[in-house]
């Protein structure tokens, strides 16, 4: 069997602030057969109120990675940037002086607060959270513009730890779908990859980000081109829940999966699982 296209491109090692592992522990993993090479996306965060603010270290990461590729790892250099419009000369500037592999332009933070997070307190708050979504449409539409980018983060991550109760009672529900189709329309007709990120089956959500409807949406308006990742923060987790949505793509008509840092060999779905 051809095991050279299984990767897992958004991982975080211990150069992102949550994560857990450093670099051999993932080798030792594709060592294990787990994987057969790993896109680390590590956090890269440009406000003050972002966890990852002024964490990384470009040049000790980049040759970090860069000795494991010596020892013939595939390993990439990628960076998961906290996307946010007010900061986005300097994300570029930064973005254009590292050489990294590969970019995700991810939304974590917006002026009303962080939409991540496991703590979801602020989203009970009505006004506010219908002005997060505004906010996050707004943001997500303007990160796929950046030229930079080559993949649309975890779409939608807000509903990672919404909850039954949350939704009690309340009409976030049909606007969370609008949102949700209005955005899907956009990411197809842009230029970036869709990331499907398998984190949010671990969560309340059970769903990847983008959500089987957000694909649904996608697919109607003509998007094909999909990443498939974990957004692992440890080594134990690399590719998981990648076999739990496969049947699910594969309903939607997704054929391929596409690597952010060499897009023109797209690997088919069946080689990549």
């Amino acid at each position: 069997m051809n095991r050279k296209n299984r990767f897992d491109p958004h991982v975080h090692s211990r150069h992102s602030p949550d994560g857990k592992d450093d670099l051999a522990a993932f080798a030792a993993q594709v060592d294990a057969g787990v994987a057969d090479g790993i896109g680390f996306a590590e956090h890269y965060d440009f406000l003050p109120l972002c966890g990852a603010w002024n964490y990384l270290n470009e040049a000790a990461y980049l040759e970090d990675v860069n000795v494991w590729k010596t020892k013939g790892y595939a390993f990439f250099a990628g960076v998961e940037v906290d996307y946010a419009r007010q900061v986005e000369v300097e994300i570029r500037s930064k973005l254009n002086h590292f050489p990294f592999d590969f970019v995700i332009g991810s939304i974590h933070t917006l002026p009303s607060g962080s939409v991540s997070d496991r703590a979801i307190d602020h989203f009970y708050d009505d006004t506010t959270f219908d002005r997060m979504l505004t906010e996050y449409g707004q943001e997500f539409a303007a990160s796929l513009k950046v030229p930079e980018f080559d993949v649309a983060g975890h779409a939608a991550v807000f509903q990672r730890y919404l909850d039954a109760p949350f939704f009690a009672g309340k009409p976030w529900k049909a606007r969370i779908r609008d949102l949700e189709a209005h955005l899907a329309v956009l990411a197809a007709q842009s230029d970036k990859l869709l990331e499907v990120n398998t984190s949010g089956l671990f969560t309340v959500l059970k769903s990847s980000c983008a959500t089987p409807f957000f694909l649904e949406q996608y697919r109607a308006a003509g998007g094909a081109n999909i990443t498939l990742a974990s957004d692992s923060h440890a080594a134990v987790h690399l590719r998981r829940g990648f076999a739990e949505v496969a049947p699910m793509l594969e309903a939607l008509g997704f054929t391929r999966v596409f690597l952010p840092w060499d897009r023109d060999n797209p690997v088919p779905l069946k080689d990549y699982l």
